[in-house]
């Protein structure tokens, strides 16, 4: 009886690592647009842990041992990958992702539209979100990890700010005065 008991245990431990690493691959397929402000983690945890909570309303079978086992295994899965992407670099960019480069200085690179499964009209509602309403406007356009798009605009499509303003010290607007009064 113990060793049915066990073996429960294990096949549940296989099944969940299983759909940890099924899931996991899910989300890198879909890309970041879909994923857009989750991370693949956020993602995992929050469709188990809603299985999860199903199961335990709906399934008489399982009991509150079987489903805290399970929270446990799947919460200490994400707890382990998230120590490895802080402590190993090099696993990060696998894990999370990595930054792509969608308009380079002003040109869009089509590549790398393609590879992120990501089509002109949708780069130009991200874009419309920046406000930003033409392409022409753009250096740098970057899709970064959680499907969020990041822009530098070009330098005369740029809010001024205080350094913009900085010829407008006492001696900048003296010589203007003094330039007027002539």
């Amino acid at each position: 009886m113990k060793l049915e008991v066990i073996m429960k245990y294990v096949f549940m431990f296989i099944d969940s690592v299983f759909g940890f690493i099924a899931l996991f691959v899910l989300t890198k397929v879909l890309g970041k647009t879909h994923m857009s402000q989750l991370t693949p983690f956020d993602f995992i945890s929050a469709v188990v842990l809603g299985e999860l909570v199903g199961t335990a309303l709906f399934d008489k079978n399982s009991g509150i041992t079987e489903i805290a086992f399970l929270v446990l295994i799947w919460g200490g899965m994400l707890y382990i990958v998230e120590i490895i992407t802080m402590k190993f670099k090099g696993t990060r960019s696998f894990l999370e992702g990595r930054p792509s480069i969608l308009i380079h200085n002003g040109n869009i690179i089509f590549e790398e539209l393609k590879r992120n499964r990501v089509d002109i009209d949708q780069l130009q509602h991200m874009l419309r979100n920046k406000d930003v309403f033409s392409v022409q406007e753009v250096e740098y356009a970057i899709l970064e990890t959680n499907g969020q798009l990041s822009i530098l605009k070009k330098a005369p499509y740029q809010t001024p700010n205080k350094k913009g303003f900085e010829c407008l010290s006492r001696s900048c607007i003296f010589a203007i005065n003094h330039y007027l009064r002539w």
